[in-house]
């Protein structure tokens, strides 16, 4: 007996200190470098992104995304499920108490020995048989309670409320790359309904100019090729504005199902214009990702979920404690009535000694399981540096392709305007200020393209840095924040 209890005192003291060594989780924490390699200094934006805009539908059409997107609240719905789950698992923590009743109807010659029933009495005249059957009624009060000597119950459930934690974190994720495609729809549409009124600038532009070379021709001073050539350029210009128009509807029905609203109509009236560009945001340090970014976050908790969970596998294999007790009323009854109180206690020590391996096959997935999630950690923080890096990169080579576009726009618009002139007096033919003049309308479409492309990879970097808004964006719509 003092033998087993030294075992099983020393078992215990190995767990704690396995559990102390698989608790310290500083030393999984990936190894970032200083500083972005393209860095921009400064201090990161804390406060929501898009606000920057000054734009109150865009504001608002956020916040229509965050309360309606059916995704989204079914990820909502997935912590309160989590929540559940959570106090499911605490329910090894509390004691056990249940009631029952029965009643039994047994022939009186198959009553078992032990029970304690008057035999009838023989009285003169009577026939003396026996009677043929046996009435029982019980009622139980039963108490169970499993000691958690090892603290497994209680490391099952702060895992289970980890999990709960990660779960809050991921849906902030999603939220987050909600907002990231509702802002990026929403400029899509802005800029769609400016190509609208530029195509329809050209063809306004072409009309006009068409109005010129048909009064040359009708002085004789150019050809039929030359008109031809100018009314081919006007239908052209004509044939594009369906096909944005198409882009411009597309988008507006993206952003509709983006905020979870099917009827397209129901969207607020979007600007045909795009903001002005200020500043690339500052990118801070790469460190800062772990903690700003949710995605990062919800990782660091799993891998600590798993830390517990291992602990967890292995006091799976020291003894069990179980404490019950009963009381109750039993009453039988056969020609005379027979009842009683009835009550018991116990107490069950159950020592792990064989199982196949079970256990010790848990405690080796549960640690290889811990492996591969500190192995993803990882490779999500470079990820998350990529994404910086690359975000960063791209719109410092936009921004320089977006100056020479307006640099070849401005000097295009002054070329087209001279070859007009020239034109008119006779002083140029007509291909070349053709081919001016469809230079200078690709180029205004190439610039808004331009801009938007900025635009969507300045909102990739914003939401790729993180920060503070993502703790906002799920407010108090579901489960309890981490």
């Amino acid at each position: 007996m003092f033998r087993s209890i030294h075992v099983w005192v020393v078992s215990v003291i190995l767990s704690l200190i396995l559990g102390v060594a698989y608790g310290r989780a500083d030393s999984e924490i990936p190894v970032l470098p200083n500083a972005f390699t393209n860095s921009v200094p400064g201090t990161p934006l804390e406060k929501p992104y898009w606000e920057v805009f000054n734009d109150s539908e865009l504001n608002a059409l956020v916040e229509r995304g965050l309360a309606g997107n059916f995704d989204l609240k079914a990820a909502q719905e997935r912590i309160v499920q989590a929540d559940a789950i959570a106090r499911q698992v605490k329910a090894p923590l509390l004691p056990t108490v249940s009631a029952e009743a029965g009643y039994t109807l047994t022939p009186y010659d198959t009553v078992g020995m032990g029970i304690s029933i008057p035999a009838p009495m023989a009285a003169a005249g009577d026939s003396g048989d026996d009677p043929s059957v046996v009435h029982s009624l019980q009622a139980t009060l039963k108490a169970s309670y499993m000691v958690d000597i090892t603290g497994r119950s209680t490391l099952n459930h702060r895992a289970a409320l980890g999990d709960a934690a990660a779960g809050w974190l991921d849906a902030e994720s999603q939220a987050a790359a909600l907002v990231s495609r509702i802002v990026s729809t929403y400029f899509s549409v802005c800029q769609a309904k400016v190509q609208v009124a530029i195509v329809k600038e050209q063809i306004e532009t072409n009309h006009a100019f068409l109005e010129v070379v048909e009064a040359r021709f009708d002085a004789g001073a150019t050809t039929a090729v030359d008109l031809l050539q100018q009314r081919q350029q006007l239908d052209s210009a004509k044939a594009r504005l369906p096909l944005v128009q198409m882009i411009q509807e597309t988008s507006r029905q993206q952003l509709a199902v983006l905020i979870g609203e099917s009827d397209i109509s129901k969207l607020p009236d979007i600007p045909a214009r795009l903001p002005e560009f200020g500043p690339l945001p500052p990118t801070g340090v790469p460190k800062r990702l772990l903690t700003a970014r949710a995605d990062l976050r919800a990782r660091r908790i799993r891998i600590q979920n798993l830390m517990i969970r291992e602990k967890s596998a292995f006091r799976a294999l020291l003894p069990v404690l179980s404490l019950g007790g009963q009381v109750g009323f039993k009453m039988n009854y056969a020609e005379e009535m027979d009842h009683g109180e009835t009550w018991s206690l116990s107490a069950l020590i159950s020592v792990p000694l064989y199982q196949g391996g079970s256990n010790y096959a848990a405690l080796e997935s549960a640690r290889a399981a811990t492996r591969t999630e500190i192995l993803q950690m990882h490779q999500a923080a470079v990820n998350a540096v990529g994404e910086v890096e690359s975000a960063v990169t791209m719109a410092r080579l936009q921004e320089e392709n977006l100056t020479t576009i307006e640099q070849q726009l401005e000097t295009s618009r002054i070329t087209f305007e001279e070859a007009r002139k020239r034109y008119v007096v006779g002083l140029s033919d007509y291909l070349t200020v053709l081919t001016v003049l469809a230079a200078y309308q690709q180029i205004q479409v190439s610039k808004v393209q331009a801009e938007l492309d900025l635009l969507k990879t300045r909102i990739a970097l914003m939401n790729a840095l993180g920060g503070e808004w993502t703790q906002q964006l799920l407010g108090k719509r579901a489960g309890r924040r981490p």
